[in-house]
Formats: structure tokens, C-alpha cells, sequence
């Protein structure tokens, strides 16, 4: 285990001679927008010390070896390749649903915003595990948001959505220091604002998520947390967790107690 905080911002997490687990500041693209090479990014970031990380693998050449992405606005863990070989096992991984993604994100409460489903997912806040699922559709101007669609859902919905049902799995954890509840969600297949829009058809959209009817706030209260990869030595999945995690995204200590049911 390593970590290191680049004059860039970004830590390395942790460091193997076939990939990088780097914790992404909230602000940064993951990895450039197409045809802006020169952008900042994640990835451009690295690169000048991992020069292997941009080696064009994968179905976009400008995305290099990064096997997953996070919004611009989330910060947390993300996967980097360092050769092809592992790049392409942790693909057939994700293909098999055996790489785990978590997440901590600090709620408020609401009401769903237009275009999610009548029926609300139940009993995110009792402590308990719960299950939420879904096809996804794009929403609004440009298709800049997502719906939730399901067997429930409109024609219309279920002409505009994908064929693939996306899980996550959300539990209370605790509140941080300001007295605020945090919701950790775990995934193995991810869609774009999943976790954003599961939480908002909830009622329970993430502070400073205004896309969602989140409260405003001076970033958007969500941080990748943990994930789970193959460790080239063992040939077993490892679980790697971001121990330094903003105040905002931390479990306050002495409140721990009060869900541990």
C-alpha cells in the first residue's frame, strides 16, 4: 500500500507494477473530453509519471488504460492499467460482474424531479441494506441527465432505455461531523449518474447535486470510496479503500453506533 500526493492534487492510493489505484480530486475530468487531448485530466495528470497509463487500449484511444470513470464532479478512487494484459483482465472482470465499486454520499430530502418512476424505492435510511434497480434512459436537454426506467415505466421510457438492469446497493452508515446522513452505495455494473439518480428516485438526492433536486452546496457530495481489483501476485480480488477521505464524506465516530442494529 502507497500513498502519495502528487503537486498535481491526485494520490496515489496504491502502486503496482501492472496498475494504479489514484484518488481523482473532485473538479477533474477522469480522463479528456474527445478531441481536447490538452484538457486537464486525471489521466493527463499522471501520465507524465506513468507515461505506460496512456497506451491506447481500449475503444477510445484518448481514455488510455483507465478502466472506469468517475464524474467530473465526484472525487475518489479509480483504476489505471499499467499494461495491456492486466487492462484486459480486469475488462473480462467487470464483464463477469465481480468488479465492486463503493461510494459515500452525504443526502438531503426530496421529492423526485420529473421523469422519474411513480413508485419510489423504500427504506434507504433504515439502517438496512436495499436494493435499487433499473434500466436507465437519457433525460432533458441533450440527454445531460438520466432517468430510471422499469417494467412500470412508460412506453415512451422503455423505447428510450437501454436492456441492461443496473443494481445499487445502498445502506445508512452513519452521519459525518456536521450531523448529516451518508448512504454508502456498492456496484458491480455502473451507468453514467447511477448512484446520483438511484439516491434522487428515492427522495434522498446527494447535497450539492442541483441536476438531481439536491441541495445546492459548493460541490457535489459524493466520493468514490472503495474498489475491488485482481492482485497480479495472488491471482485473488483485493478491496481497496480510501483512507483519507474528505471530512464532508467521513463517518463521524461517535455516531457510528447509532445504525449498527
Amino acid at each position: 500500500m502507497l500513498m502519495d500526493m502528487s503537486s498535481d492534487g491526485y494520490q496515489i492510493i496504491f502502486k503496482h507494477k501492472r496498475f494504479l489505484v489514484v484518488a481523482k480530486p473532485a473538479g477533474l475530468p477522469t480522463v479528456p473530453l474527445a478531441g481536447q487531448s490538452d484538457c486537464p485530466s486525471l489521466l493527463g495528470t499522471v501520465a507524465p509519471s506513468y507515461p505506460e497509463v496512456t497506451h491506447p487500449v481500449g475503444r477510445y484511444a484518448h481514455e488510455g488504460m483507465v478502466l472506469h470513470r468517475l464524474d467530473t464532479a465526484t472525487c475518489g478512487l479509480v483504476l489505471i492499467a499499467r499494461d495491456v494484459g492486466y487492462y484486459r483482465h480486469m475488462l473480462h472482470i467487470q464483464q463477469e460482474g465481480s468488479f465492486y465499486k463503493e461510494y459515500h454520499a452525504v443526502v438531503g430530502t426530496a421529492a423526485p424531479l420529473n421523469g422519474f418512476p411513480a413508485q419510489q424505492p423504500e427504506g434507504v435510511l433504515s439502517g438496512h441494506a436495499v436494493t435499487v434497480s433499473s434500466l436507465f434512459r437519457p433525460f432533458g436537454d441533450r440527454g445531460h441527465a438520466v432517468r430510471p426506467v422499469t417494467e412500470n415505466s412508460s412506453d415512451f421510457a422503455k423505447k428510450k432505455a437501454g436492456n441492461i438492469w443496473y443494481a445499487t446497493v445502498m445502506t445508512l452508515c452513519g452521519e459525518n461531523e456536521r450531523g448529516m446522513p451518508i448512504v454508502r452505495c456498492r456496484l458491480n455494473r455502473g451507468f453514467r449518474h447511477q448512484v446520483r439518480a438511484h439516491l434522487a428516485w428515492s427522495g434522498y438526492p446527494i447535497i450539492g447535486d442541483e441536476l438531481y433536486g439536491g441541495e445546492p452546496a459548493n460541490q457535489l457530495h459524493l466520493a468514490a470510496t472503495a474498489l475491488t481489483c485482481m492482485d497480479p501476485d495472488t491471482d485473488q480480488l483485493i478491496t481497496i479503500r480510501w483512507a483519507d477521505l474528505p471530512a464532508w464524506a467521513a463517518v463521524h465516530k461517535e455516531r457510528e453506533d447509532i445504525y449498527e442494529q
